[in-house]
């Protein structure tokens, strides 16, 4: 009779099986962290395929959602190589917010352009082929200038 163990205690084999699990938990997190750095160009590459563009946010979304499960895996299970990989990662993270956030912004604008003012000297090719300069615009004609950037 006193060789059945209550359910609620636990035995050595038990203690050691939920030990390992614990033990592989890091090496989760550090997937689950690397294939949120690896998915973000992915989609990326993909939405631009797909031809919708828009500003891919979820990059540095998903960079920073790898870089705090790293982050969480080296504070979990401390080691050098870690390091460098949690260190890695929070600068890639921090290139990809300034990328997105700084280096794509669009040039300042100064205002609209002044009736009578010169238009700056461009040279562009029309639909038909042919050349089109600001030279053009000069005729005694009324010209109306559109800027239609097209679809993608």
């Amino acid at each position: 009779m006193d060789s059945a163990l209550p359910s609620n205690e636990s035995t050595p084999e038990r203690t050691q099986r939920s030990s390992n699990v614990f033990r592989r938990m890091p090496s989760l997190v550090l997937l689950a962290g690397a294939l949120c750095f690896v998915v973000g160009p992915a989609l990326y590459f993909w939405q631009l395929k797909q031809k919708v563009l828009v500003t891919p946010w979820y990059i540095p979304g998903l960079s920073t959602l790898g870089a705090v499960t790293m982050v969480g895996m080296l504070y979990v299970r401390p080691n050098v190589w870690r390091g460098i990989l949690c260190a890695g990662s929070v600068v890639l993270c921090g290139l990809e917010w300034y990328g997105l956030g700084v280096g794509v912004s669009t040039p300042v604008y100064h205002g609209p352009v002044r009736v009578g003012s010169a238009v700056p000297a461009f040279s562009t090719q029309l639909s038909s082929g042919l050349e089109f300069t600001n030279q053009d615009l000069t005729s005694a004609a009324s010209t109306i200038l559109v800027f239609f950037r097209g679809r993608w």
